[in-house]
Protein backbone atom coordinates (compact mmCIF):
# COMPACT_ATOMS: atom_id res chain seq x y z
CA UNK A 1 0.00 0.00 0.00
CA UNK A 2 2.89 2.04 0.05
CA UNK A 3 2.32 5.14 -2.46
CA UNK A 4 -1.17 4.23 -3.59
CA UNK A 5 -3.82 6.88 -3.42
CA UNK A 6 -6.91 7.13 -1.31
CA UNK A 7 -10.15 8.41 -2.35
CA UNK A 8 -12.53 8.57 -0.17
CA UNK A 9 -15.39 10.71 2.30
CA UNK A 10 -14.02 11.02 5.99
CA UNK A 11 -15.62 9.72 8.31
CA UNK A 12 -14.22 10.80 11.10
CA UNK A 13 -11.08 13.01 12.38
CA UNK A 14 -9.49 12.02 16.11
CA UNK A 15 -6.96 13.60 18.07
CA UNK A 16 -4.91 11.58 20.61
CA UNK A 17 -2.22 12.38 23.05
CA UNK A 18 1.24 10.17 22.90
CA UNK A 19 4.53 10.85 24.22
CA UNK A 20 5.22 13.10 21.10
CA UNK A 21 2.45 14.76 21.66
CA UNK A 22 -1.25 15.50 19.65
CA UNK A 23 -1.56 12.76 16.61
CA UNK A 24 -3.88 13.06 14.26
CA UNK A 25 -6.03 10.18 12.54
CA UNK A 26 -8.38 10.50 9.55
CA UNK A 27 -11.12 7.37 9.27
CA UNK A 28 -11.74 7.02 5.75
CA UNK A 29 -13.52 3.76 3.96
CA UNK A 30 -13.62 2.02 7.41
CA UNK A 31 -9.53 2.56 7.53
CA UNK A 32 -7.38 4.27 9.89
CA UNK A 33 -4.44 6.75 8.83
CA UNK A 34 -2.44 8.35 10.56
CA UNK A 35 -1.76 11.99 9.86
CA UNK A 36 0.54 13.25 12.34
CA UNK A 37 0.99 16.24 14.47
CA UNK A 38 -0.83 18.80 12.06
CA UNK A 39 -4.66 18.72 12.13
CA UNK A 40 -6.43 17.73 8.89
CA UNK A 41 -7.59 21.11 7.39
CA UNK A 42 -10.82 18.95 5.90
CA UNK A 43 -13.78 18.26 7.75
CA UNK A 44 -15.70 15.21 8.34
CA UNK A 45 -17.72 14.43 5.30
CA UNK A 46 -15.88 16.08 2.29
CA UNK A 47 -14.43 14.08 -0.33
CA UNK A 48 -10.78 13.94 -0.30
CA UNK A 49 -7.69 12.13 -1.73
CA UNK A 50 -4.18 11.72 -0.60
CA UNK A 51 -1.35 9.47 -0.95
CA UNK A 52 -0.92 6.68 1.48
CA UNK A 53 2.63 5.61 2.95
CA UNK A 54 3.30 2.60 5.21
CA UNK A 55 5.49 2.34 8.08
CA UNK A 56 5.65 -1.13 9.75
CA UNK A 57 1.98 -2.17 10.85
CA UNK A 58 1.07 1.93 10.22
CA UNK A 59 -0.51 3.70 7.15
CA UNK A 60 -0.31 6.95 7.28
CA UNK A 61 -1.26 10.11 4.93
CA UNK A 62 2.11 11.21 3.27
CA UNK A 63 2.62 14.92 4.22
CA UNK A 64 1.03 17.77 2.59
CA UNK A 65 -0.55 14.89 0.12
CA UNK A 66 -3.81 15.41 0.97
CA UNK A 67 -6.41 17.79 -1.19
CA UNK A 68 -10.08 17.69 -1.86
CA UNK A 69 -10.94 15.30 -4.47
CA UNK A 70 -13.50 16.89 -6.96
CA UNK A 71 -16.37 14.44 -8.07
CA UNK A 72 -18.31 11.88 -6.46
CA UNK A 73 -16.16 9.24 -3.55
CA UNK A 74 -15.27 6.17 -5.60
CA UNK A 75 -17.62 3.18 -4.58
CA UNK A 76 -17.51 -0.78 -5.51
CA UNK A 77 -19.98 -0.01 -8.98
CA UNK A 78 -17.57 2.81 -9.86
CA UNK A 79 -16.15 2.00 -13.17
CA UNK A 80 -12.09 1.86 -13.68
CA UNK A 81 -12.13 2.54 -17.46
CA UNK A 82 -15.49 4.08 -19.18
CA UNK A 83 -14.20 2.84 -22.36
CA UNK A 84 -11.71 0.42 -23.49
CA UNK A 85 -10.62 1.42 -26.83
CA UNK A 86 -11.50 -1.91 -29.55
CA UNK A 87 -10.02 -1.75 -32.34
CA UNK A 88 -12.60 -1.57 -35.23
CA UNK A 89 -13.97 -5.08 -36.56
CA UNK A 90 -13.31 -4.32 -40.00
CA UNK A 91 -9.95 -3.68 -39.25
CA UNK A 92 -7.44 -6.62 -39.87
CA UNK A 93 -5.68 -8.27 -36.98
CA UNK A 94 -2.28 -8.15 -35.75
CA UNK A 95 -0.31 -11.46 -37.81
CA UNK A 96 1.49 -13.79 -35.89
CA UNK A 97 4.96 -11.75 -36.65
CA UNK A 98 3.26 -8.84 -35.52
CA UNK A 99 2.58 -10.50 -32.18
CA UNK A 100 5.95 -12.63 -31.99
CA UNK A 101 7.74 -8.82 -32.56
CA UNK A 102 6.03 -7.49 -29.47
CA UNK A 103 6.73 -10.83 -27.37
CA UNK A 104 10.12 -10.61 -28.25
CA UNK A 105 10.59 -7.16 -27.22
CA UNK A 106 9.05 -7.60 -24.55
CA UNK A 107 11.50 -10.71 -23.11
CA UNK A 108 14.43 -8.70 -23.85
CA UNK A 109 12.85 -5.31 -21.84
CA UNK A 110 12.59 -7.97 -18.89
CA UNK A 111 15.79 -9.38 -19.33
CA UNK A 112 17.58 -6.02 -19.86
CA UNK A 113 15.32 -4.89 -16.32
CA UNK A 114 16.46 -7.65 -13.95
CA UNK A 115 20.20 -7.57 -15.11
CA UNK A 116 20.01 -3.98 -14.83
CA UNK A 117 18.70 -4.69 -10.93
CA UNK A 118 21.26 -7.38 -10.20
CA UNK A 119 23.79 -4.62 -11.52
CA UNK A 120 22.47 -2.29 -8.79
CA UNK A 121 22.49 -4.54 -6.73
CA UNK A 122 26.07 -5.04 -6.83
CA UNK A 123 27.22 -1.31 -6.74
CA UNK A 124 25.20 -1.25 -3.92
CA UNK A 125 26.65 -3.90 -2.02
CA UNK A 126 30.54 -2.24 -3.63
CA UNK A 127 29.48 1.39 -2.02
CA UNK A 128 30.17 2.44 -5.58
CA UNK A 129 26.37 3.72 -6.32
CA UNK A 130 26.75 7.57 -4.90
CA UNK A 131 25.23 7.44 -1.47
CA UNK A 132 26.35 10.52 0.59
CA UNK A 133 26.83 9.33 4.38
CA UNK A 134 23.64 11.45 5.52
CA UNK A 135 21.56 10.47 2.84
CA UNK A 136 17.94 9.59 3.96
CA UNK A 137 16.00 6.08 2.45
CA UNK A 138 14.19 8.31 -0.05
CA UNK A 139 17.60 9.61 -1.20
CA UNK A 140 18.81 6.23 -1.84
CA UNK A 141 15.79 4.77 -3.27
CA UNK A 142 15.30 7.66 -5.88
CA UNK A 143 19.06 6.86 -6.75
CA UNK A 144 18.69 3.26 -7.06
CA UNK A 145 15.78 3.73 -9.09
CA UNK A 146 17.45 6.38 -11.41
CA UNK A 147 20.47 3.77 -11.95
CA UNK A 148 17.94 1.07 -12.61
CA UNK A 149 16.03 3.10 -15.32
CA UNK A 150 19.93 4.38 -17.08
CA UNK A 151 21.36 0.78 -16.98
CA UNK A 152 17.85 -1.21 -18.27
CA UNK A 153 17.98 2.02 -21.10
CA UNK A 154 21.69 1.10 -22.07
CA UNK A 155 21.37 -2.48 -21.95
CA UNK A 156 17.65 -2.29 -23.84
CA UNK A 157 19.51 -0.21 -26.31
CA UNK A 158 22.79 -2.50 -26.79
CA UNK A 159 20.30 -5.06 -27.35
CA UNK A 160 17.21 -4.03 -29.87
CA UNK A 161 19.34 -1.08 -31.29
CA UNK A 162 19.55 3.06 -31.03
CA UNK A 163 16.62 3.65 -33.24
CA UNK A 164 13.95 1.56 -31.85
CA UNK A 165 14.60 2.44 -28.62
CA UNK A 166 15.37 6.33 -28.22
CA UNK A 167 14.73 7.34 -31.78
CA UNK A 168 16.79 8.27 -34.54
CA UNK A 169 19.85 7.64 -34.29
CA UNK A 170 22.93 10.31 -33.58
CA UNK A 171 25.01 11.45 -36.73
CA UNK A 172 28.22 9.86 -36.82
CA UNK A 173 31.15 11.66 -35.85
CA UNK A 174 33.63 12.13 -38.86
CA UNK A 175 36.74 10.77 -38.26
CA UNK A 176 39.48 13.54 -39.78
CA UNK A 177 42.01 11.64 -41.75
CA UNK A 178 45.29 12.13 -40.87
CA UNK A 179 47.69 10.24 -43.90
CA UNK A 180 49.45 8.21 -41.03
Amino acid sequence: MSNDVMIGVIEDIVSKQTSYGTMWDVFLNGQRFGAGKVKPKFEKGECVKFRVTRNGNFTNVAPGSMEKHEGAAPTANTELVKELDKPPVTQSQQTYADKDRERQTSIIFQSARKDAIEVAKLLVQADCIGFKSNSKWGEKHDIVMAKINDLTRTFYHNTVGHTEFVGQALPKIEREETGE
